[in-house]
């Protein structure tokens, strides 16, 4: 039934398909299949050009589906501002996963441990995420009188933009300070008098860094200390073959 440029149509297929379109007619399409008579397998063309072009929303749909935290009682406008703000996870996480492929491309030659790491899974995305927001609300526990867990850190730590910077002075036309590296300073062994330090911080994370490789180790790595002993007991291996 068409009124005006809108199309309004009811097709049955393995169940009722119903659809509405301002860019179609209700004429047939053959779809390039045939039925178990060998006869041409027609379809309405909206129907047609559906399934063939709108994968990817169902696919995004679904996903989306899986952690939906939707609820009836919610007003219209709310389950959209949800709706929408799902998507707008889902699309960072295919940002993420991409990103990290690359990288994880780019190294695969590389003595590098990050090139065995896998992507995180979507619900761990989604938590750290969630954790994010809730840190930077400003809400304080009532019951501890704290903010939301430092864990919430990490989601940033590991995608944002990052730059090294000098440690501000403590006073004015002062020489910048130096403090344990927060990196390679708990990889010491605890009895150790002299752990490294830097007058280095991320300009972002606030965090003490060497410029190498604690800087790129605390920003690409989930366990950044683990990840340094390993590097530091590899490169102890390679001198002692050589």
């Amino acid at each position: 039934m068409a009124n005006g440029p809108i199309l309004a149509l009811k097709y049955k297929d393995r169940r009722d398909v119903k659809m509405l379109s301002t860019a179609h007619s209700a004429k047939f399409v053959n779809t390039g299949k045939r039925n178990r008579e060998r006869e041409e397998i027609q379809k309405p063309e909206c129907v047609h050009e559906y399934n063939q072009y709108m994968g990817a929303v169902d696919c995004s749909d679904q996903m989306v589906a899986y952690l939906s935290f939707r609820r009836r009682t919610l007003k219209w406008w709310k389950k959209a501002f949800f709706h929408i703000l799902s998507l707008a996870i889902l699309n960072s996480y295919i940002l993420y996963k991409e990103h990290f492929l690359q990288v994880r491309a780019a190294i695969a030659n590389r003595d590098d441990p990050r090139k065995k790491q896998q992507p995180m899974l979507h619900r761990k995305f989604r938590n750290l995420v969630v954790k994010q927001m809730i840190s930077t609300s400003g809400y304080v526990n009532e019951a501890t009188g704290r903010r939301a867990s430092a864990t919430a850190h990490t989601l940033t730590r590991l995608t944002g933009r990052h730059f090294l910077e000098r440690i501000p002075p403590n006073n004015p036309g002062g020489r910048p300070p130096t403090r344990v590296c927060v990196v390679c300073g708990p990889a010491a062994p605890s009895d150790a008098t002299s752990k490294r330090r830097s007058s280095f911080q991320c300009k972002q994370c606030r965090q003490t860094l060497c410029i190498e490789p604690c800087m790129e180790l605390y920003h690409t790595m989930d366990d950044y200390v683990g990840a340094y002993k390993r590097r530091q007991e590899g490169n102890n291996t390679n001198n002692d073959t050589c």
